[in-house]
C-alpha cells in the first residue's frame, strides 16, 4: 500500500506537467500563426488582407494631416482670469 501513495502523487504532478507542456504547444501550428497578427486596430494577418498595408498607410496620412493642422493653429498666450482679491472673513466679537 506504500508504494501506491508514492506513485498517485508523483502520476498526477507528471500528469499536470503534461498537460501543461501540450497545452502551450499545440500541434495545429497556431501559436506560429500568432505571432504573425499585427496589434493595431482589428487583428488581421498581413499576408491574408492585402488591403491592411493601405489602411495603415491612410492612417498614417490622417495622423500626419491632423499634426499639421494643431502645427499650424495659431500661437496665442493662455488667458488667466484675474482672481479677486480675497476678503477677509471678519468673525463675530
Amino acid at each position: 500500500m506504500l508504494p501506491i501513495l508514492r506513485i498517485l502523487p508523483a502520476g498526477g504532478v507528471l500528469l499536470a506537467i503534461l498537460i501543461l507542456v501540450l497545452a502551450l504547444s499545440p500541434p495545429d501550428g497556431a501559436r506560429a500563426r500568432l505571432a504573425m497578427v499585427t496589434g493595431r486596430g482589428v487583428l488581421a494577418d498581413r499576408d491574408r488582407q492585402s488591403e491592411v498595408r493601405q489602411y495603415l498607410i491612410h492612417a498614417a496620412l490622417t495622423r500626419a494631416d491632423e499634426l499639421n493642422r494643431l502645427r499650424d493653429l495659431p500661437h496665442s498666450p493662455v488667458r488667466a482670469e484675474v482672481a479677486p482679491p480675497n476678503r477677509s472673513v471678519q468673525r463675530p466679537r
